[in-house]
């Protein structure tokens, strides 16, 4: 195995040196999808929207806009929809 430095291996994956050392922020968010994977499971005909109402009556403190995204995602997976090939 050969060795490169960071600094060429961030030239040749054309990012920045900031970008190799820097920590993601995001929080996990794993309880979330398993909720919103309930809800849909249970209540197949809600989309994201309404599962957002139900999440926020739970206490959930997230947006719309997450909602959704997570929900495509799970949605996704639960319909067995394949990645397309570019």
């Amino acid at each position: 195995m050969c060795k490169v430095s960071v600094e060429r291996a961030c030239r040749l994956g054309n990012f920045s040196r900031g970008g190799w050392y820097r920590k993601s922020r995001a929080r996990d968010q794993s309880g979330l999808r398993m909720r919103i994977r309930d809800i849909a499971m249970s209540r197949p005909r809600f989309g994201y929207e309404r599962i957002h109402v139900l999440l926020r009556r739970e206490g959930w403190h997230v947006n719309l806009e997450s909602t959704g995204c997570i929900a495509w995602k799970v949605f996704k997976c639960a319909c067995g929809y394949a990645e397309r090939s570019v």
